[in-house]
């Protein structure tokens, strides 16, 4: 059993090792653009097309050559997570500072 996790542990290691976008001690935008850099035009589309909730929807798929796994751009909270049943919802925040103009 410990064998089993000591090798996932390494195996997830060597992936964030792997990119300059995984590495957290390199500025924001320096990550950005290495991750950016890497993606490819195919990559871009399925992220943007299918990352929503929804029976259209579904996570946006995972990009496996990046380390990138399944997952939902719209489940951020920003907003509240209205999907979530009996859950508090806010205004959107380009709302929410339009009404102040």
């Amino acid at each position: 059993m410990w064998r089993i996790l000591i090798n996932v542990v390494l195996a997830a290691q060597a992936v964030t090792a792997q990119f300059p976008f995984m590495n957290i001690s390199l500025s924001w935008a320096d990550r950005v653009d290495d991750l950016v850099g890497r993606l490819t035009l195919p990559d871009v589309m399925f992220q943007m097309a299918k990352g929503g909730a929804g029976p259209q929807g579904g996570p946006a798929p995972a990009i496996p050559r990046l380390g990138i796994e399944p997952w939902a751009w719209n489940t951020e909270c920003l907003r509240g997570d209205a999907n979530s049943g009996l859950a508090t919802g806010f205004p959107q925040a380009l709302g929410l500072a339009a009404a102040f103009k």
